[in-house]
């Protein structure tokens, strides 16, 4: 009889092998994120035109508790809550000429009703600043591309991430270019994935084809931007809440799409077989 002889690798070295193989798949499968940003489905802004003339003060406070209430309501919970991470993101930015934008509210993360009654309660708390000039949205759109972060060629992190970055804009007063800005085209091809407006008070019907020519658009196929006017309480809060439900769901989706299956049974398995594969080696 020939006896064979087979060639082993020392347990040590087996096992640091199978290791090894584990740890190339798990970098292989899971996607890098920056350990300081907090991953959610869709950062949302909210951009309002505080620029006068145009929205009165009335209309303004409505807009706000439109928010508030949109962002309450079980349509709007329920499209955060069946996302993949199950939350968004939002702030609120406030704009008027070019010399104009103010981030009021920074980011905070919404999964649910408590965090919904914290941001309303905040919304409703802002006060309009006096800014008399005509509204540039173009440059606002510049401005919140520094608000996203490093999606949309900040310069920095914002603390969240996400695959959507959606603004909404609710117009107020009559929009001008003049002072520069690259507009809705520029703020999508920057990695803006959907812009929707809602233009209110008494100029509104006269310049919301603006916004529906310089401003609005998608980069998210099959969902459309959206673009509406309001003039009392009730149809403002409607049209926000149906544009935020949109969009939001939008998010939710996008996101589901996205996700990639967790490592984890992957890994597993992988484990399993290498400890399997070292114990007959050991009784061998």
């Amino acid at each position: 009889m020939h006896s064979q002889t087979q060639t082993r690798l020392p347990i040590s070295s087996a096992r640091s092998a199978a290791f090894a193989g584990i740890l190339g798949l798990s970098l292989m499968t899971t996607p890098f994120h920056q350990s300081s940003a907090e991953a959610v489905d869709t950062e949302m802004l909210l951009m309002v035109d505080i620029s006068r003339p145009g929205m009165s003060n009335t209309n303004f406070n409505q807009l706000l508790n439109g928010y508030s209430t949109a962002f309450r309501s079980s349509e709007v919970l329920n499209a955060i809550q069946s996302g993949a991470n199950g939350k968004i993101a939002v702030a609120v930015m406030f704009f008027g000429n070019s010399g104009y934008q103010e981030l009021v509210l920074p980011w905070m993360s919404i999964s649910g009703s408590d965090d919904a009654t914290q941001f309303g309660n905040l919304v409703e708390d802002l006060d309009r600043p006096f800014h008399l000039a005509l509204s540039n949205p173009n440059a606002a759109l510049d401005a919140a591309l520094e608000v996203f972060g490093e999606e949309t060629g900040g310069g920095s992190g914002n603390g969240f991430e996400s695959d959507l970055q959606v603004i909404e804009i609710a117009a107020g007063g009559i929009p001008t270019s003049s002072g520069g800005g690259g507009g809705g085209s520029h703020a999508l091809a920057s990695g803006v994935d959907l812009i929707n407006s809602i233009s209110v008070g008494i100029f509104a019907t006269i310049f919301e084809n603006y916004y529906v020519q310089n401003v609005i658009g998608s980069e998210i196929p099959g969902v459309e931007p959206t673009s509406s006017t309001a003039m009392t309480g009730s149809a403002i809060t409607n049209a926000i809440s149906e544009s935020v439900s949109n969009s939001t769901n939008a998010g939710a989706q996008q996101s589901q799409a996205m996700a990639v299956p967790e490592p984890g049974s992957a890994l597993l398995v992988m484990l399993g077989a290498a400890c399997g594969c070292l114990r007959r080696r050991r009784q061998g």
